[in-house]
């Protein structure tokens, strides 16, 4: 029996889990206190925090843009003067080749990710108090628009106290 979308399952029975698609990257974001393990739990405004990006690739993927939009009440900020900071190269051997920063979005660029698991970070400060929701973050290959990846959506939320 195939549940319809956007209906409550059937009484007495658990929908299924979808199944990832072949080659999906793995997404994930943290926003931590800088230099923290630990997640900013309570911002207020001015305060910075670093956001972590997690991306889980099962196989070597080639010219990869992952975009991670902000909340609205976070500012993303460039490191260093013009914009110009060194990648970290990650434990599975992967740096980016570029990062954007954008009024709305960060976005990084690698040109190929070898398997296993990279993290990136940026840093962004509160400016505005009040809730907010992130968009998730989204992965995708530059020249194959088919091959695409998005994070969950529940990981999105941020509150800044005045």
């Amino acid at each position: 029996m195939v549940e319809p979308r956007n209906q409550p399952p059937t009484p007495g029975r658990r929908p299924r889990p979808r199944a990832a698609r072949p080659g999906a990257i793995g997404l994930r974001r943290e926003v931590r206190n800088p230099g923290g393990e630990e997640p900013a739990a309570e911002l207020k405004v001015g305060d910075l925090v670093e956001v972590v990006l997690t991306l889980d690739v099962p196989e070597e993927s080639w010219y990869v843009v992952v975009e991670d939009p902000l909340p609205a009440g976070l500012e993303a900020l460039n490191d260093l003067p013009g914009g110009l900071e060194q990648p970290v190269v990650s434990p599975a051997g992967a740096a980016y080749e570029r990062k954007e920063v954008h009024d709305e979005r960060v976005v990084f660029f690698f040109t190929s990710l070898p398997p296993g698991e990279h993290v990136v970070s940026y840093r962004a400060r509160a400016t505005v108090a009040g809730n907010f929701a992130a968009l998730p973050v989204q992965a995708h290959l530059m020249y194959q628009s088919e091959a695409w990846s998005r994070s969950a959506m529940t990981a999105g939320r941020c509150q800044i106290l005045r």
